[in-house]
């Protein structure tokens, strides 16, 4: 008597997407430095088979991987650190049964926008292009404006110069014709006509 013993294929019905949700960062949160990676984790009846991520509306390597606990994730991990502000994550995969799904959320890195952060690719290196542009023609407008502002203050002063020097020359010279006439008025000698 032979026994046979071989594995009959199962058939596997997937009508459900899979589920994709963000694990690093924590969605909203804000983080003290640009994050060491991006991770997203996927959970599937039948498994993923292709995954993207795309961070600010640029597409980025990101690698689908298996963690430490076996599970699927969208991994990504920064060449460069990123910008400060806020950033944007999407990530999409697709199951073997050919369902799409994908997840986004968004995160904020602290600090200021820097002359480094305007050389970069992300969404924030083209504010901070913009920023500093506009910090520029801020700087200058504010320099045109401080100018104006001494300008007229130094006009104001010489006008209240120009007062006082004017209000002290009237005062000399009504003192000088007041001391004029008095002069005058002590010279002048009465005349008497003697008659005999």
């Amino acid at each position: 008597m032979k026994c046979w013993s071989s594995s009959t294929p199962k058939l596997v019905v997937d009508l459900t997407p899979p589920h994709v949700a963000p694990r690093e960062p924590v969605p909203r949160t804000r983080v003290a430095a640009s994050p060491p990676r991006i991770v997203a984790g996927v959970l599937d009846s039948v498994g993923a088979v292709g995954g993207g991520m795309e961070v600010d509306g640029l597409s980025v390597p990101a690698e689908l991987t298996l963690d430490d606990a076996n599970a699927q994730v969208v991994e990504w991990d920064p060449e460069q650190s990123l910008c400060a502000g806020t950033h944007k994550v999407r990530v999409s995969v697709v199951d073997a049964a050919g369902h799409p799904a994908q997840a986004r959320w968004s995160f904020r890195v602290a600090g200021h926008l820097t002359r480094a952060c305007a050389r970069s690719r992300c969404a924030n290196g083209r504010r901070a292009v913009r920023v500093l542009r506009r910090q520029i023609s801020f700087d200058a407008g504010a320099r045109a404006r401080a100018l104006r502002r001494a300008r007229r203050a130094r006009h104001r002063a010489d006008r209240v110069r120009y007062r006082r020097v004017a209000a002290r020359w009237q005062r000399e010279r009504t003192e000088d014709k007041r001391s004029l006439r008095e002069q005058r008025a002590a010279l002048r000698v009465p005349c008497r006509i003697a008659h005999r």
